[in-house]
């Protein structure tokens, strides 16, 4: 845990046993955490989690390994030179 990912909550006194640190996850850490939560969920046979497209990035379920467009541009074949 990251000082940065506390916070104090005290009410107006001069007593240092009475703050309280809280942990306050960031979005990526509660998202992973969720993640982790519907992927045991889903090892459960019959039934059926649904993830957001946030969290399915997450998982990793969608991977970017399409070609770009500049190669699809030149695997075209020109079929006016055949004839």
């Amino acid at each position: 845990m990251n000082t940065k990912d506390k916070i104090t909550v005290t009410e107006s006194t001069d007593n240092v046993s009475d703050i309280d640190i809280v942990y306050v996850p960031s979005k990526k850490d509660f998202l992973a955490e969720v993640v982790y939560v519907k992927d045991i969920d889903a090892m459960t046979p019959g039934y059926q989690v649904e993830f957001d497209p946030e969290e399915a990035e997450i998982a990793g379920f969608f991977p970017e390994d399409a070609i770009t467009e500049e190669d699809a541009i030149e695997s075209v074949v020109d079929l006016t030179d055949i004839g």
